[in-house]
């Protein structure tokens, strides 16, 4: 792949997220940026009670969803 190919595939990949949030990405917002990562194993826990979703945007709007098992 070319560095040409490859901005123009970046583009492509983070063109939704513009649109969705109104917010320029940017070589300089990209190395600005907090990441924050958690480790998923491979193997299911045995017993769980439910998954949360967490995310903040750019905008530091907050979406938090918890989904219990029974509601799968």
């Amino acid at each position: 792949m070319t560095a040409a190919t490859a901005a123009d595939h970046g583009a492509a990949v983070l063109a939704p997220a513009e649109r969705l949030t109104g917010v320029r990405i940017d070589p300089e917002l990209l190395a600005a940026a907090e990441y924050q990562v958690g480790e998923v194993p491979q193997e299911p826990a045995e017993e769980w009670e439910s998954v949360t979703v967490d995310i903040t945007d750019a905008h530091g709007v907050r979406t938090y969803v918890r989904v219990r098992r029974d509601q799968l």
